[in-house]
């Protein structure tokens, strides 16, 4: 009985020393992380249109599809969350009480530690709807993706327009 209680000791000490290292890792390298680029196209089940911030407009029923372009360094797309966050936005373009969409992983870019990810939201209500690309960290071993402080934020040179839905 001593015996399998120090093996249990034993594995959750290993466990929380790969834990740390994990995230000793991520916080070096988070800072070579980077959104290189988002691509939205709208499909309304026929041929899907690109979304500009030009033409920012979705009609109920359609499907804002994304694909983001992710530079991960040498870290594996399992280490880390790659989401959609939406919502209804403010008068100043913030988005209000957000929700988070998982993206998947889908392709390596060619460039060594580039890797494409694919998600997608349905235009399910009208009104004024903002869209943004974050990271996150993740570990199965964490217990909240926030406790390391780290989140990337996909930015842009202009701020795009929010998306009207009607």
């Amino acid at each position: 009985m001593k015996d399998a209680e120090e093996g249990r000791v034993k594995s959750h000490e290993k466990v929380k020393k790969e834990l740390s290292e994990w995230q000793a890792r991520m916080k070096d390298v988070w800072s070579n992380f980077a959104i290189e680029e988002v691509v939205m196209q709208v499909s309304n089940g026929q041929a899907g249109k690109e979304i500009t911030p030009k033409r920012p407009y979705l009609k109920i029923g359609s499907k804002l599809n994304v694909r983001a372009l992710v530079r991960l360094d040498k870290v594996s797309p399992e280490d880390v969350s790659v989401e959609l966050y939406h919502g209804n936005v403010d008068t100043w373009g913030n988005i209000k009480d957000g929700s988070t969409v998982k993206m998947n992983y889908e392709e390596e870019n060619g460039q060594e530690g580039e890797h494409w990810f694919v998600g997608s939201v349905p235009c399910a209500k009208t009104g004024r709807y903002g869209m943004a690309v974050r990271v996150l960290p993740c570990n199965p071993d964490m217990v909240n993706p926030y406790e390391l402080g780290l989140i990337l934020w996909e930015t842009t040179a202009e701020k795009p327009a929010p998306v009207n839905a009607g």
